[in-house]
């Protein structure tokens, strides 16, 4: 909530990277990150730090960009990163120039379900 002091949405924030680090070094497959873990975790960080920080750019870069590579991108996730984050900066950082979802490379939606 954001009356909650300073030591509270720090255990959260600590909480919800672990969570998505955790997610990730299973070796249940059926237990790995999806499109909704990655969909809470952006969610997380819009709540539990504050616009322009680094923390939270940093880790919003690097979820997304994990989401990418797994194929679990959809139209709600990147709607939520660009209202948080800098698009274009994300998007010339992996060689892309137009932002617009449709545009975006099918390969980043591959395990997406509608």
């Amino acid at each position: 909530p954001s009356n909650a002091g300073d030591q509270a949405r720090n255990n959260a924030a600590r909480i919800l990277v672990e969570t998505l680090r955790d997610l990730n070094n299973n070796r249940v497959v059926t237990l790995g990150p999806n499109q909704e873990s990655f969909s809470i975790f952006l969610q997380g960080c819009t709540h539990l730090f504050p616009p322009g920080s680094s923390d939270r750019a940093i880790l919003m870069r690097a979820a997304l960009q994990e989401c990418c590579e797994k194929g679990f991108l959809t139209a709600k996730i990147w709607d939520k990163f660009c209202t948080a984050e800098d698009v274009q900066s994300f998007l010339s950082g992996v060689g892309k120039d137009d932002g617009s979802f449709e545009a975006l490379p099918c390969d980043w939606k591959r395990n997406a379900s509608p």
